[in-house]
């Protein structure tokens, strides 16, 4: 379906280098493929490290999808 938009919400969690451990869907679009796609491109993300020492911390990431 080439109409689909909408907003997605993801807790990421984020180690002490920065890269991207496990994501989770907090507030869906509506929409799996974008759901999907908003995980996909987390796991591509690169952070600023956490300053929680070694110890992962969750942030959160919200992706908004929108047609031109």
């Amino acid at each position: 379906d080439d109409e689909l938009q909408g907003n997605v919400k993801l807790a990421v969690l984020v180690d002490a280098n920065g890269n991207v451990k496990d994501s989770k869907v907090i507030s869906s679009s509506g929409h799996v493929a974008l759901d999907k796609a908003s995980l996909r491109a987390s796991t591509a993300c690169k952070f600023k490290p956490a300053s929680n020492g070694a110890e992962p911390v969750w942030a959160q990431v919200q992706y908004k999808w929108v047609l031109n």
